[in-house]
């Protein structure tokens, strides 16, 4: 095909992409304030790795409760500015479609990437309450709250964005 004329058609994000990015917010903000309120939690020393049995291995100070989340929120803005960077360009109208699959798929990247540091955090909370000999259920109730928010949103807004619900929904 002739360059002149090939087409070029700049993707803007559509309405499940803005969704997914919004659930994706939701998430960073509550992992940051599950962060803080199972701090406090915590006694004096945590374990940094969990084996396969559920025991706890290399004990350090509880300090490092942030570092898990912290590298989940870095890696999730990172993919963040990648997919910013991708719809600044032109492409042809051929790959319009591989682009917002590629942009789901980066979205979906970014929530389990905070799925698994959420999850990790309630391990890491059940742990620690077992071995102070208190029950882990805090952890187990923190978790499925912090985890269950977010895939409400998406699922409810998802509904609403049903080819029945139009623009009373919103977008």
């Amino acid at each position: 095909m002739p360059d002149e004329q090939r087409q070029e058609v700049w993707i803007q994000p559509g309405r499940i992409e803005k969704l997914m990015e919004r659930t994706g917010i939701l998430l960073v903000f509550l992992l940051f304030i599950g962060c803080n309120l199972g701090y406090d939690l915590l006694p004096t020393t945590i374990p940094l790795h969990i084996g396969t049995g559920g025991d706890g291995h290399n004990y350090a100070s509880k300090a490092y409760f942030f570092v898990l989340p912290s590298i989940g929120i870095l890696v999730y803005l990172g993919i963040s500015m990648l997919n910013k960077v991708t719809r600044g360009h032109a492409i042809p109208p051929s790959a319009e479609r591989q682009y917002r699959q590629m942009w789901r798929i980066l979205e979906l990247v970014k929530m389990l990437v905070l799925v698994a540091c959420t999850i990790e955090m309630g391990e890491t909370v059940r742990l620690s309450y077992k071995e102070l000999g208190r029950p882990g259920w805090y952890a187990t109730i923190w978790e499925a709250l912090f985890l269950l928010t977010p895939l409400v949103y998406y699922i409810v807004n998802l509904r609403r964005m049903r080819p029945g619900h139009g623009k009373s929904a919103g977008y």
